[in-house]
C-alpha cells in the first residue's frame, strides 16, 4: 500500500511546494503594489502642496502686476497731457542753422536715390 501512496505523496508535495511559491509570490505583489499606491499618494499629496505655493504665487503676481499697470497708465497718461498742454520754451528750439543743415541733408537724400534708380 505504501508504494502506491508514493508517487501521489511526490505530486502533492510538488503541489504544495507550488501553491507556496504562487502564494508567496501573490503576497509580495500585493505588499510592492501597496508600497506603490503609497507613493503615489506621497507624490500626489506633494504636487498639491506646490501647486497651492505656485498658485498663491500666481495670485500675488497677478495683483502686483495689475497694480503696476495701473501706475504705468496713470505715468504715461500724465506725461501724455503735460507734453499736449505745456508749452515749449524758445530757448529749447533749434537754431536756424539746423534747420538749413537738416534740409540740405534731405535734398542730397533724395538726389541720391533718384539718381541710383535711373
Amino acid at each position: 500500500m505504501l508504494r502506491l501512496l508514493q508517487p501521489y505523496l511526490v505530486y502533492v508535495a510538488g503541489a504544495a511546494v507550488l501553491f507556496a511559491a504562487f502564494g508567496g509570490w501573490t503576497a509580495r505583489d500585493w505588499q510592492c503594489k501597496a508600497s506603490e499606491a503609497a507613493t503615489l499618494r506621497r507624490v500626489a499629496d506633494e504636487k498639491d502642496r506646490m501647486q497651492e505655493t505656485i498658485n498663491a504665487q500666481s495670485a500675488e503676481y497677478e495683483q502686483e502686476k495689475a497694480a503696476a499697470a495701473a501706475t504705468s497708465n496713470a505715468r504715461t497718461h500724465t506725461i501724455r497731457e503735460v507734453f499736449r498742454e505745456v508749452p515749449v520754451d524758445v530757448s529749447c528750439a533749434a537754431p536756424p542753422a539746423v534747420g538749413g543743415v537738416l534740409l540740405d541733408a534731405v535734398e542730397d537724400t533724395n538726389r541720391a536715390i533718384s539718381s541710383a534708380t535711373r
